[in-house]
């Protein structure tokens, strides 16, 4: 009988993009405006961004997809979000691969967003890897800033935040 590994599952989920439904966009001055970081589309790669109102992942109307891209999805579109109000944006790194090649990590921020102004992630992942014949891979880690996009300051109500997974329901 074969089984199935639950890592594959939830990263063929990731790979399909099909893990949460799409970010709700408000739209007129009192929005903000999100820009996503150049990603070099890969076969093996894909990242995700979701925006949350609680910092707990726990599921809210307006909560859900802001970006996802890969070899088949491109660069993605900015994004208009909610200024005034605390956003939680989490970021799912997932590289393919068998054994030591397969590298998952996330991590989150969060910002108060200014209506009228136009803001940038900034993205960083650091893989190590052993010094042996045949390199492993051991230690993975996510990164993500949040910068004024016209400055490139990092912004004011800027806070890295451990990442959390959105609750069962």
């Amino acid at each position: 009988m074969k089984t199935i590994n639950i890592c594959s599952v939830l990263a063929l989920l990731t790979l399909c993009g099909c893990t949460i439904p799409q970010y709700r966009q408000p739209f007129g001055p009192q929005s903000a405006l999100l820009k996503f970081p150049d990603h070099k589309n890969t076969l093996n790669q894909t990242i995700e961004f979701n925006a949350f109102t609680h910092a707990n992942c726990e599921p809210g109307p307006d909560d859900g997809q802001l970006a996802f891209f890969n070899i088949f999805r491109k660069q993605p579109e900015p994004v208009r979000v909610e200024s005034g109000k605390r956003l939680y944006i989490r970021q799912t790194y997932t590289r393919a691969g068998t054994g030591s090649n397969f590298v998952s990590c996330m991590s989150m921020a969060s910002f108060i967003p200014e209506a009228g102004k136009e803001y940038a992630l900034s993205t960083h992942y650091v893989v190590e890897q052993s010094g042996h014949l045949i390199p492993t891979l051991y230690s993975v880690g996510c990164e993500m800033d949040i910068v004024d996009a016209t400055s490139g300051m990092e912004v004011a109500t800027y806070e890295a935040l451990p990442a959390c997974v959105a609750p069962k329901k």
